[in-house]
């Protein structure tokens, strides 16, 4: 961390300014030293340039299971050298097709096809819908160069080098200290300056309307304290600062039926064919809080003001990639992928998406 993010810090604990106190500096950040509270007396760790706000004292357990079972996941995508999860322009691997053959797509194939084809109803690409989060008229409108943003549920920080490389300050959260020093080690590797702060998003640790912008992406849906939540933005976000969201919004059964059969279908295929398996150890199940806060996103739209609200149906995401793996064909995975597309949005005016878009804006006091 640099010195000068200290400015809008404050003690988790009482709310009182912090200090801090640098034991090594390296590329102009505090690699190891300590944050000391003046009120209360509580200190801190920086390590390997991240503070962390995270103890068991501070934090609930089921977050802080939640933070090891993410960055367990993310430092074995980042060891088998899936790094698209590390920064979202590295080629795109199919890792969820459990194949030896592990086809890889560019970053620069993905974005044309998104773009020629307006693909956003079904994703192809995991995490490609990213795009929409930053680039729509609003954000673009809104947020400048130098404009100080927020992430929240950061993970291997690979959105927060996305909103960097559009010039905002950066800013990125999240319980698993694991995770977030994958992400910080790639960006520094790049020349990147990106802050990340080990802590959760319930916890008060900055002052009053300091942000101009607060994104979250697949990461609201783990807060259990949703009302804190809210309460937080609406505090360290500044008046018409906007929030700009993507995440899923209900658990429809007949959604969660069908992405649970196009998740085994790879396993069928390639046992059939007999074809030897590629078993990336990631953990099993699911992480602690998942989903614990899917059927609150929505109660966003009545505390801050609607500029965008779009709804996305994702179960049919997995059908292209799966495509594209059995045939090898890149004319069959952007033709599956119109396809199902436009499928994906005559069928969303039928039924209620499971996936929404947000681009909110704090207003009143």
């Amino acid at each position: 961390m640099r010195e000068e993010l200290v400015e809008i810090l404050t003690c988790p604990c009482c709310l009182g300014s912090l200090e801090v106190y640098p034991l090594i500096v390296e590329n102009k950040e505090i690699k190891a030293g300590t944050l000391s509270c003046r009120k209360c007396g509580s200190n801190f760790e920086i390590r390997d340039y991240i503070p962390s706000f995270i103890s068991s004292e501070l934090v609930d357990k089921d977050t802080i299971n939640d933070a090891y079972y993410w960055g367990n996941y993310y430092q074995i995508l980042f060891k088998f050298g899936i790094m698209n999860f590390v920064d979202v322009r590295e080629p795109y691997a199919f890792f969820n097709i459990p194949s030896k053959r592990l086809r890889l797509i560019r970053f620069e194939d993905r974005m044309k096809l998104n773009k020629n084809f307006g693909i956003l109803d079904c994703k192809v690409f995991q995490n490609d819908e990213f795009f929409l989060c930053i680039n729509n008229h609003v954000v673009n409108d809104r947020l400048h160069q130098g404009s100080r943003v927020l992430e929240l549920g950061a993970g291997s920080g690979w959105f927060s080098l996305e909103l960097k490389r559009k010039g905002y300050n950066v800013i990125g959260v999240d319980p698993s200290f694991n995770a977030l020093k994958v992400g910080k080690t790639y960006a520094l590797s790049k020349g990147l300056y990106v802050e990340y702060i080990n802590a959760s998003a319930t916890q008060d640790i900055f002052r009053e309307e300091v942000f101009d912008g607060i994104f979250a992406f697949h990461a609201l849906h783990h807060i259990s304290n949703f009302e804190r939540l809210i309460k937080l933005i609406r505090k360290w976000l500044k008046q018409g600062g906007l929030i700009s969201i993507y995440e899923p919004r209900t658990s429809y059964f007949m959604f969660k039926i069908l992405n649970i059969a196009l998740s085994l279908l790879p396993h069928i295929i390639l046992a059939i064919k007999g074809e030897p398996r590629n078993r990336f150890p990631l953990p099993r199940g699911s992480s602690a809080n998942e989903g614990v806060s899917t059927e609150k996103i929505d109660s966003l739209s009545s505390v801050f003001r609607p500029l965008i609200m779009e709804r996305f149906i994702s179960c049919f995401d997995k059908i292209p990639s799966l495509l594209y793996f059995l045939s090898g064909s890149e004319k069959m995975l952007y033709i599956s992928a119109i396809l199902f597309n436009n499928f994906a949005r005559v069928l969303k005016r039928f039924l209620p998406g499971d996936f929404v878009y947000m681009c909110l804006e704090k207003t009143g006091s």
